[in-house]
Parts: structure tokens; sequence; C-alpha cells
């Protein structure tokens, strides 16, 4: 997810009550050098120049939220290491796109 998010793991924030400074802080430790993060019993905060493209990347963050629960939920997760990641970034490059005649 980095190209997107900043960062391979999605952090999630401490818990604080919600419209507080400690809350704040708490986000801005776990956004790091990153652009998404969920905050413990609230929800989610993506970082974006504009809303649509925020809204595009809580869309796929909360997909794949929803595909890690669903893979738990009938067993462990494979959880990839950053290298592995970086494979599938480098593969997805072009991914779905008809390749150019010669």
């Amino acid at each position: 997810m980095r190209q997107d998010t900043g960062t391979d793991e999605i952090p999630c924030a401490d818990y604080a009550t919600f419209g507080s400074a400690e809350l704040a802080a708490h986000v801005a430790r776990a956004l790091g050098p990153g652009r998404v993060c969920l905050m413990a019993n609230h929800g989610i905060v993506v970082l974006d120049p504009t809303l649509a493209a925020a809204l595009r990347l809580v869309a796929e963050v909360e997909t794949l939220a929803s595909q890690h629960r669903h893979a738990t939920a009938i067993g462990a997760a494979t959880v990839l290491d950053h290298a592995e990641l970086d494979r599938l970034r480098a593969r997805f490059t072009g991914y779905g796109q008809p390749r150019k005649r010669r």
C-alpha cells in the first residue's frame, strides 16, 4: 500500500477522548510519515489533497480491512514481509492494462 498510504502497514493510534488534544497527539504519532491511520475506538484518518482522493483511499483501506477480517475468521492470515510487498508493487505496475503492440 505504500504508494497510497506512505507506509506498508496501517498503524492504530492509541485511544483518547474524541476532540481532545491527547487524541490529536496520538494520531500525529501514529501517522508518522504515512497518510492513513486508524484511531482506537473511533475510525480512520486519511490525509490527502482532495476529498475524492481521500475517499478512494478510505474505500481501499476499508476493503483491505474487510478482506483481513474474513481471512482471519477462517484461520491465520499470512502477513507479507516488506520484500514481498515490494515485489507485488512492481508487478502491479501496469497490471490489468493492455500490452502495447510492437
